[in-house]
């Protein structure tokens, strides 16, 4: 048959799929958070009502830590009705807390405890996100009359974590060039923190349990700034025992004064807007189309679906009679493989491999890594490496589970521009619990080394205590006695000068009387 009229003996049939385009956005664990702390009032005397931290048994209390010793602060603070209520010159309301005259039995004085009534909600960082997807190439054989019979011969599967594939009999190769990007990238989250109720939290009420088998339905973002990290400021998330009790004039001000903007008044301004049909501010789901997890108990991941067009370039190669390639295929081994073990998302997983491209020639290789379930994925490598070069590549390592795990299992394969294995690697490693940090129930503080500091910051004075300077039952009540010494003697100052300046007065009307009764004698003589 003349050369130009030669026909194919076997079509073939080329048929390409990409699956929905993901942003991944891997989540670092930072604390767990009370939603909604209350404030616990209890009634007493001015003589009953005790909130040292020295005393036997304050009214609210001690709280105590995991080795069951007494947290500084827990014991939260006294408010008592003054002298001016006694004599009922005073405000007649103390923090809500009516102070009535010539009452110093009970309801003249309130205790105020910070309490938590277990509504949990984990605090976690959103990193940098990365792209994922997967792109499946199948190859079918069109044989019988017009072809019209389908065999598949060729099925191949690529991704964003392996960017090669190639066929069984090293035929047909499969690569991801590139991608072109939306024009509208995925968002990030560098100003708020992902906020979503705890699970597996024995300490959590029914309420919790619900919001936790809801989903993602109840995550939220807050912004950065509405939270306290070492828990000494009020109306933040994340307020502790230290903000509580030494909020300045606190017993000035009204019942929870302190413990607003919380995450519960979030979610229900939120759950507000949605039955008025307004847009929300801080629920998750509103934002964008995400997705919980891979695992619904134990994942910490978010997933956003990409919304419009991200277009992917690819190659694909095949061995036939009329088409010949020819690739430099290089030499090259793993000098060292290794993850190191660390704990559940906690930004401390590392991968690093040192690779040596033993070739006369710079040539491609592609780094490949396969995982099991409770590892995130790994993005695959191209790289291009020099005569003799030693390259070192380092990656972050995340996994899904909050839980420890032994034996995770990682197989990274080394291989040439057309995916020849040249060498192979499987690595172990191990991850520990995530621990959970709740320095808002335990009362502690936190310098920048987040090492805990046992004192307080601030020491209350007795001016705090008792701002009042004529206030002399507070002033002994609370042990102020310098300044309850001070006060008494000022009284007694004054009511000396108010006698002698009376004598004086009482003096020069007596002599006055005199003067007028010796006038009015003469003038009758």
């Amino acid at each position: 048959m003349p050369e130009g009229n030669m026909l194919l003996k076997n079509y073939i049939e080329i048929e390409v799929t990409k699956s929905p385009v993901v942003a991944v956005y891997p989540l670092k664990y930072m604390r767990d958070y009370e939603s909604m702390p209350q404030e616990k009032v209890i009634s007493k005397s001015v003589f009953t009502c005790q909130d040292g931290f020295n005393e036997d048994s304050p009214t609210c209390g001690f709280q105590r830590d995991e080795k069951g010793e007494k947290i500084f602060d827990s014991q939260g603070f006294c408010c008592k009705c003054g002298a001016a209520d006694f004599f009922g010159l005073g405000k007649e309301v103390m923090r809500g807390v009516d102070c009535l005259p010539f009452n110093l039995n009970s309801g003249s004085a309130s205790a105020h405890c910070l309490r938590f009534p277990g509504r949990w909600y984990s605090g976690y960082e959103i990193l940098q996100y990365y792209i994922y997807y997967e792109i499946k190439v199948e190859v079918y054989e069109l044989e019988g009359n017009n072809n019209k019979k389908r065999k598949l011969k060729y099925k191949l599967t690529t991704s964003t974590t392996d960017r090669i594939k190639k066929s069984p009999d090293n035929k047909f190769l499969v690569k991801i060039i590139g991608d072109f990007f939306p024009t509208q990238p995925p968002p990030v989250y560098n100003n708020v923190y992902l906020v979503r109720p705890t699970p597996n939290r024995p300490q959590a009420n029914n309420e919790l349990r619900v919001r936790v088998l809801e989903g993602i339905s109840n995550w939220m973002l807050i912004e950065k700034n509405q939270f306290t990290l070492d828990g000494t400021e009020c109306n933040k998330i994340g307020v502790s025992y230290a903000a509580f009790r030494r909020e300045n004039g606190s017993c000035s001000k009204q019942i929870g004064s302190c413990l607003k903007n919380q995450i519960e008044h979030f979610y229900l301004r939120d759950i507000e807007r949605i039955k008025k049909g307004q847009p929300t501010q801080n629920l998750l789901l509103p934002k964008g189309d995400f997705q919980e997890s891979w695992d619904k108990q134990n994942n910490t991941q978010m997933i956003l679906f990409i919304e419009g067009s991200m277009s992917t370039l690819i190659t694909i190669e095949m061995d036939s009679a009329e088409i010949q390639f020819l690739t430099m295929l290089g030499q090259g081994k793993f000098i060292l493989v290794k993850i190191n073990n660390f704990e559940s998302h906690s930004g401390s997983g590392k991968f690093e491999a040192h690779i040596l491209n033993k070739s006369s020639f710079a040539a491609e290789f592609n780094l490949g890594f396969s995982c099991d379930q409770n590892v995130l994925p790994i993005s695959g490598q191209k790289l291009f490496l020099n005569q003799d070069q030693l390259f070192i590549f380092k990656s972050s390592v995340n996994v899904v589970s909050d839980l420890g795990k032994t034996n995770n299992l990682c197989n990274v394969t080394l291989s040439d521009a057309v995916n020849n294995v040249l060498d192979f690697a499987q690595i172990t490693f191990n991850t520990t619990d995530v621990v959970r940090i709740s320095p808002q129930g335990n009362g502690t503080y936190y310098n920048e080394n987040n090492s805990t500091l046992k004192k307080p910051l601030i020491e209350v004075t007795c001016n705090q205590k008792c701002p009042d300077f004529w206030d002399i039952f507070c002033h002994f009540s609370t042990k102020c006695l310098n300044n309850g010494f001070k006060t008494l003697g000022t009284g007694l100052g004054i009511l000396v000068i108010f006698l002698e300046l009376f004598d004086v007065v009482a003096l020069f009307v007596v002599l006055h009387n005199l003067q007028r009764k010796k006038k009015n004698n003469n003038k009758k003589k």
